[in-house]
């Protein structure tokens, strides 16, 4: 069924391809090609409650991907569409009957699912994915909901943010694994996190020149991130250079600066000075 009074925005998802011409409606930054879809399959998640997310997910698909340009990227695809679609599901019963009809609607199970996809091998092991800034911030927003929700959707986050802390990410999953683990109190694993990478023998003075290219990628990335205390760096020149570049160009400039020449290496600091 449909929720009644429905917002002006909805009025999208009925129209011929939701609107968009999928021939001309990319934009040129590779993290943000699939914000209008995302869009749209919030929206059917918000207004067709009775549709299962992973018929929405298909659904959007299809307009998104009708040429089937991107299929190597499918599967991370639907499942940020599904994430959207859930999302959409749940603000829309958060809305309309508050925090127990949320509950009847959405499962933990659903929960584990979405940030085990958003946060796993899933997006991060697929290398044609390329907007998983946009799967951090779905994953985010999971951990935000279940914050609303609590009781075993806390725990459902919890459950998830330890699988995925016990790799130690310094990706952009970072940002939502260490707030859960930060609001459920599990300092014991943040300081685990800090220790594998900053410890007098730990990861981060053993990078090779590939890993450099990722963190030199990383940081500069960081550079165009306005806002954002948690994933953002405010030097004002930096930002200034960082800023014309698109995601592309980052990685390839990224890359060229890792393969030169020079002293460039990673020396573990002493522990006692």
């Amino acid at each position: 069924g449909a929720v009644e009074d429905s917002p002006i925005w909805l009025s999208v998802i009925d129209e011929p391809r939701y609107g968009m011409d999928p021939g001309n409606s990319f934009p040129l930054e590779v993290d943000e090609v699939l914000d209008p879809y995302l869009c749209v399959a919030y929206a059917i998640g918000w207004q067709r409650i009775g549709l299962d997310p992973r018929d929405i997910a298909s659904l959007v698909y299809g307009e998104y991907d009708p040429q089937e340009r991107f299929d190597d990227a499918r599967v991370p695809t639907l499942a940020a569409f599904r994430v959207a679609a859930l999302l959409g599901r749940v603000d829309a019963a958060l809305s309309r009957g508050g925090i127990a009809e949320a509950r009847d609607l959405l499962m933990p199970s659903q929960v584990e699912e979405a940030l085990g996809a958003l946060c796993g091998d899933i997006v991060y092991a697929n290398r044609r994915f390329y907007q998983r800034k946009t799967a951090a911030n779905l994953a985010q927003s999971v951990v935000d909901v279940c914050a609303t929700l609590d009781g075993e959707y806390g725990a459902a986050v919890l459950k998830q943010a330890i699988v995925h802390a016990a790799k130690f990410p310094v990706d952009q999953r970072l940002p939502s694994i260490w707030a859960a683990l930060n609001r459920y109190g599990r300092r014991d694993l943040q300081k685990q996190w800090l220790e594998h990478w900053l410890s007098s023998d730990g990861a981060i003075w053993g990078l090779s020149h590939d890993d450099h290219a990722d963190y030199l990628y990383v940081a500069l990335k960081a550079y165009q991130t306005e806002k954002n205390p948690h994933v953002g760096r405010s030097n004002p020149v930096m930002m200034g250079m960082a800023k014309p570049y698109t995601q592309k160009e980052l990685k390839e400039l990224s890359a060229y600066i890792a393969s030169l020449p020079g002293d460039l290496r990673t020396v573990a600091q002493a522990r006692f000075r």
